[in-house]
This record gives C-alpha cells, structure tokens and sequence, in this order.
C-alpha cells in the first residue's frame, strides 16, 4: 500500500502531484527509487488489447452491463463544476508519464469530455475527442475498434452542438466499419447501431429510426433475451419513436411492457426505472389519461417521497410529470404543491437555468393561469422569459441549456399572455433552429412556421404572417400524421384573431385550409375540426356570403349533436350563433334546425 501511495503522489494520479510525500511513502514501503521507475516504465510499455474477445461477448451474454458514462452518474452542474478540475489534473499528469496515445489517458480525456458535454461546453468536447482520435491514428483501426466508438461518441457531441447533418455522416461510416468488422450481431454493432438511432431521432428522422430501433430489439433479443439491460433500453427508444410518429397505442404498450421488466431487471430505485417511467407517464398525458398518469407515478417507489435537491435529475422529473396530472384534473392546490417543491429541488441541485427547472416553472405558470392568478403567472412567465433570454445571448439556443421543446412551450405562454414581441424572438429562434436541424417539411418545423405565423398575425405584422401561412400548403399539411395536428390550433386561433381584427379575406383563406386539413386529418367529429368550422362560418357571415355560412353553420351543428349530444354547451352555442346568424340576414332557423332534425 504504501509502495502504491508513493507511485500515486509521484504520478498525481487521485491526487495532486507532490515529491516530498512520494519520497516519505517509498521510505515507509522500504523499497527504492530504481522500484519506482521500473513500475513507471512498466506502465508506459503495457500495451492494452483493445480488441473485443469471446470473452466479453460470453460476459454480454451472461447479461454483463457496459460501463455507463460519467456524465449519466453525475447530471448536477455543481458535480460537474467539482470534477472537472479533478479530471483536467488526472489528464495530464497521465499525458506527461504515460504519453497521449496510452489506455489510461485516453479513458480519462473520454471522462473528461464528458464532463464538458455535461457542462454544455460541447466545443470542448469536441476538441478533446477529436485529439483522442488523433492521438491513436497510429494505431490500426481493424485492430482497434475503440477508434470508431471515440468517432460515435464525436458524433453524439456534434449533435449536441445541432450539427446533425456532420453527426450522422460520421455515425452512419462508424457504424458500417464496425459492422464489417464485427458482425451484426455483436454487441459493438448493435451500440454503433443505436447511436445512429439517436442522431436519426434527434434530427426528427422518426420513421428511419424506428427502423433501426426494430432492428436493434430483434437482435438484442436474440442474443440476450427480451429482459436483457440492452433489449429494454432498445424498446424504450422504440417506444419514443413510435410516440413521435402519433402511434400512442402501441408505443403505451410497448412502454407498460417494458416499465415491468426495467422494475424487475434495475429495480424500482433505479434511473433506468425512472426513464422509462416517466415516458409511460407523459405517453398517458399526451392521451388526456391524467388519473392514469397519476396512478402509474404513485405506484413508482421514487415518486411517494417529497422532493429532494439530493435526488437525481431524472427522479424529480418524475415529480414534474405529477403535477402536470393534478394540471390535467385541476387539482390546483395539490398541483402547485408538487411544482413548487420540485421546482426547489431543481434549482438546487441544477440550477435556475437547467432546461428541467424552467419547464417545472411553466407548468406551475399554467397553474396560477387555470386557476384564475393572471397576475402570478404573467410575473413567472416574464421573469423566465428574461432568464431564458439571456441563457440564449451567452450560447444561443442550441448550445444553450434551453431545450428547445422548453422553449417551444415557453413561447406558447408568452403568447397566450399577449407578450408578443418576447414570443416572437423566441419562435424566430426556434424557427431557424427546426429548419437547419429538421429541414422546411418536417412536422416540427412546420410547427413553428404556425406559431410564429400566429404571433405576427396578431401583432397586424400581415405581410410576414401571409409569407408563413402561404408556405403552409393544404397539400403539405394534409401528410401530418394525427398526432401533429397541434400544428393547425395556433393557425386557427390566427383565424379568429384576424376576424376580430375585420382581416376577413385572410380569415377565410386561412380558415378554409385549417379546416379542410382538420377534417382530413381528424375527421369532421374533431373538437378542432369543429372549432374552425364555426370561425370560417362567422367569417363567411361577416363577409356578406350568407349562403356559404348558412351551409356552414348547419354542417357544424350537425356534427355537434351527433359527436357531443344537444344539450352541450359547444352544441348550444353553435346553435345560438346560427340564430343570430338567420336573424341578421332574415332565415327562418327553426324551419332549417327542424329539418335538420327529421
């Protein structure tokens, strides 16, 4: 032990370096200087067989768990801020003793570049992983295969850095490499395999990565069974692409099935078990299931505790998710409870700038909001906006730590509050940000494009909201699978607004076109649907076109009693409008609503 102590203070590895103390800890060991440095050269001459053996793929098969990354351990910027001093010192101490081509200093560099990946510096990362790769181009890379996994690992920062297009390009070679070298269905494929998944999901490639996903849990079944570490991470990334492509059903199955096998295989206390957790969580919330999503969080043994700044990130996410379920039930009290404690916890263990912090802090905005406290939630929404702004100035949205779904709902409730100036920035930013990562015609980005197209409209910017809604064709918004038929809700609130604001000719082009994509996409029984029928029908009686909103109005309120009964309040309410409507330009509604009925 002491012999070790004096090899450490002298290296500075754990440690800093410190000659007197090596000095004391060789006299104590009773061995001499001469030991030391044949240690030392022993060190630099050991060359490490990098490549993968029966061995491991015998250990893979057993149900051996690969090393997890550092920054999947330690997700709290104060830890990174704590280590990363530590690592740097580590670093090059090994470079100096050991030179930057040995095992040990390319595991720490890796080490360390996760840290900065933790710490959003990506550009640091980058730099670290690209002086990996450089450092063993010496090495034959068929012999070598930790090359090609440092190259995945590039990839992965140039995604967090939003360049894709280079990720994939570099994952996309990796991942062919390693498949010829090793086979599709050893384990180093399969992760070189997900890690291109990943990237495809990240650009909004859903339908390519779902391919990969299916290719990947078949295989990992195969090899290690359906209840293998491997195969449940597959399936819950499966599960994630599928949610995004708007097949809720089966990504909830996918999901129950594979939250029951992560309790079993990781235990109830594990982050694993809180991941996919909380995937099945908001896959219920997505549906309106929020007694459902509560329930399934209470059953989880993290999420029965109060919430803790101790507690790992991905827990307290769990804590959020049950607000958002008291939200749903308007449970206000009980949903400002949970939001306000795991807000607390957030701030302290990530800060106040962490992109889960500020989402716990919108839902809870939307609570004062629905429960009558404009006044609270305009203060919150406002002193977030400005955090939000000057997180952005620093590093700009992508390599800021505002993830830009946060920042998509940050806009919404700017907007919803009329602070239309501080929503427009944000959505031009999200905007630029969908179209360079997404393309023009990716559902995301046509998201934003109505967003954005809704927030000009009401400021009267008419021009640049017509420049938007023109390149939203019926055409293009017809393709929309069911779940992102969000995207026509902020398109038809533009309709509206432009009503109030006598837009008329612009009110029935665009309502026109929301609800022919509407009905096409949601069919004519959709609350949607509906609600931009009757705005194109006010729009036609405002115009003068009395034919057309007397159609109109009948249409809907046909649709009314038959989705929803006669004496609900939308159906009442569209029935008032229409005898307005009959008595301003002199029909007879009871003769019109009679025959409707026979």
């Amino acid at each position: 032990m002491a012999f070790q102590l004096a090899l450490s203070f002298h290296l500075g590895f754990g440690g800093y370096r410190d000659e007197s103390r090596a000095k004391e800890w060789l006299r104590r060991s009773s061995r001499g200087v001469q030991d030391l440095e044949r240690e030392i050269d022993g060190l630099r001459e050991y060359l490490f067989d990098l490549r993968y053996t029966g061995e491991f793929e015998r250990l893979k098969h057993d149900g051996f768990i690969h090393i997890i990354d550092f920054a999947e351990q330690y997700g709290q910027p104060d830890m990174y801020h704590r280590f990363e001093g530590a690592f740097n010192t580590e670093v090059d101490a090994s470079s100096q003793i050991l030179g930057e081509s040995h095992i040990v200093t390319i595991q720490l560099k890796m080490a360390l570049a996760s840290i900065y990946k933790g710490r959003l510096h990506s550009t640091e990362a980058a730099r670290l992983e690209k002086e990996i790769i450089d450092s063993l181009s010496c090495i034959e890379e068929v012999a070598n295969p930790l090359v090609l996994t440092i190259i995945l690992r590039l990839g992965s920062t140039y995604c967090q850095m939003g360049k894709y297009q280079e990720a994939l390009e570099l994952q996309t070679d990796a991942f062919q490499r390693t498949r010829a070298l090793f086979g599709d269905g050893h384990p180093t494929t399969l992760n070189a395999r997900g890690v291109v998944a990943s990237t495809l999901w990240a650009q909004g490639k859903w339908e390519e990565a779902e391919l990969h996903f299916l290719q990947l849990v078949k295989e990992s079944e195969s090899i290690g069974g359906i209840s293998h570490p491997d195969t449940i991470v597959f399936r819950a990334n499966l599960a994630m692409a599928q949610k995004q492509m708007g097949k809720l059903k089966e990504a909830e199955a996918l999901e129950r099935d594979t939250a029951s096998r992560c309790l079993q295989t990781f235990g109830p206390d594990s982050i694993a078990t809180c991941r996919v957790g909380s995937n099945l969580a908001q896959t219920y919330l997505k549906q309106g299931q929020f007694r459902k999503a509560e329930e399934w969080l209470k059953s989880l043994r993290s999420c029965r505790d109060e919430p803790l700044a101790s507690i790992h990130p991905d827990k307290l996410r769990l804590f959020n998710d049950l607000g958002v379920a008291y939200l749903g039930q308007r449970r206000f009290p009980e949903a400002q409870d949970i939001l306000k404690s795991t807000a607390r916890a957030q701030e302290e263990s990530m800060g106040l700038n962490h992109a889960d912090t500020i989402a716990t802090f919108l839902n809870l905005a939307e609570v004062y909001y629905d429960e009558g406290n404009h006044d609270m939630a305009d203060s919150l929404i406002k002193e977030l906006a400005e955090r939000c702004s000057e997180n952005r100035k620093e590093a700009g949205l992508v390599n800021s730590s505002l993830d830009i779904r946060v920042a998509t709902k940050l806009a919404t409730l700017l907007n919803w509050r009329g602070l239309w100036s501080e929503a427009e920035k944000l959505q031009v930013e999200i905007l630029s940000t969908r179209r360079e990562t997404m393309g023009s015609n990716h559902p995301r980005t046509m998201e934003a494009m109505a967003c954005l197209c809704e927030t000009l409209g009401c400021q009267k910017k008419y021009e640049q909201a017509d420049e938007l809604d023109l390149s939203l064709s019926l055409e293009s918004l017809n393709k929309l699978q069911n779940d992102d038929a969000v995207i026509l809700k902020p398109l038809s609130n533009l309709g509206w607004a432009y009503i109030e604001e006598n837009e008329l000719d612009r009110a029935q082009r665009l309502l026109e076109k929301v609800w022919s994509a509407a009905k096409h996409i949601l069919g004519p029984e959709h609350l949607l649907t509906g609600t931009a029928l009757g705005n194109l029908a006010s729009a036609y009686a405002l115009k003068g076109m009395s034919q057309e909103a007397y159609v109109a109005y009948l249409a809907l309120i046909e649709i009314r009693i038959r989705s929803l009964g006669l004496d609900n309040q939308s159906t009442q309410t569209a029935l008032a409008n229409f005898r307005y409507f009959c008595n301003c330009v002199g029909y007879n509604a009871d003769s019109a609503l009679n025959n409707l009925q026979r």
